[in-house]
């Protein structure tokens, strides 16, 4: 069976694309009271929403009684920030992998958890840096947002958005035909959302740096009343790097495809925005 109908919870750069690109029928619930499912029945639901704290508990806010009724697969998009950095060498991780203690991932892996409380059969998808039309790094750079030379020479996993949603659709299929199994580290269904080739922050850089100077390009940032950033530097040696890997990705949607930041990079500059 395929995914027709989506339930998203928050109006989200995926649930957006996944509703433009796809041939899918989305429905958003927000915060907002009055919202309404207007009798939708959804074959899957997909939670993008970080959870909050009420009463010294994380909760999500959008856990409401008509959605506890479906019995639908139940993704929630997390990241793959919830694995430890590396102190020395290279450290590669997978869905098998022990997640880490520091501050930041911790509050990746408490949504997690009180995602679990509500639904102990939710898939959790860890996706790695997300981007796609109108929200990605030659953009940011270009206006002055981020500090992405600053964390030093990491290597980045990376998904494009169109890839992200085929992995949804394809994950929630298997889950709703019975067939998905996706174990992982103190998750019962986990997978985690990276293209095959990842990139360090100095392939980046040398890359943007003759990805700028396409005329294409250009063009794109001058009808945003953009330029390209003057200087890019060279980013700081790191004691060690971490490569994210996923073990189910290719398995369900084959190829990529954007399968890696090039490809991404170009379709997410010059493909008009979605949402």
């Amino acid at each position: 069976m395929s995914i027709r109908r989506i339930l998203c919870l928050g109006r989200s750069f995926t649930g957006g694309y996944l509703a433009s690109e796809f041939p899918v029928k989305v429905r958003f619930l927000s915060r907002s009271d009055s919202d309404s499912l207007d009798g939708f029945e959804p074959d899957m639901i997909l939670d993008t929403v970080p959870a909050v704290e009420e009463e010294g508990k994380l909760q999500n806010p959008l856990y409401r009684t008509e959605i506890a009724s479906f019995q639908v697969p139940y993704v929630h998009i997390s990241s793959t920030s919830v694995y430890p950095g590396s102190e020395k060498g290279l450290l590669e991780v997978d869905e098998l992998s022990a997640t880490g203690n520091s501050e930041k991932c911790m509050r990746r892996l408490l949504v997690e958890q009180a995602i679990l409380e509500h639904r102990p059969d939710a898939l959790i998808v860890r996706a790695g840096g997300l981007y796609g039309p109108g929200r990605s790094l030659p953009l940011f750079l270009a206006q002055g947002r981020g500090r992405f030379f600053e964390r030093g020479d990491e290597i980045i996993s990376r998904i494009h958005v169109h890839d992200l949603c085929r992995i949804v659709l394809a994950a929630g299929a298997r889950v709703m035909d019975g067939e998905g199994s996706f174990p992982g580290f103190q998750r019962e269904q986990l997978i985690n959302a990276v293209d095959p080739n990842p990139s360090s922050v100095e392939e980046t850089r040398a890359y943007l740096q003759e990805f700028y100077q396409k005329r294409e390009i250009r063009e794109a940032l001058q009808k945003e009343g953009l330029q390209a950033p003057a200087e890019m530097p060279a980013p700081a040696k790191v004691p060690g790097q971490r490569l994210v890997k996923s073990r189910y990705a290719e398995q369900l949607i084959g190829r990529f495809r954007f399968p890696d930041f090039k490809a991404g990079f170009w379709d997410s500059m010059l493909r008009q925005r979605v949402g």
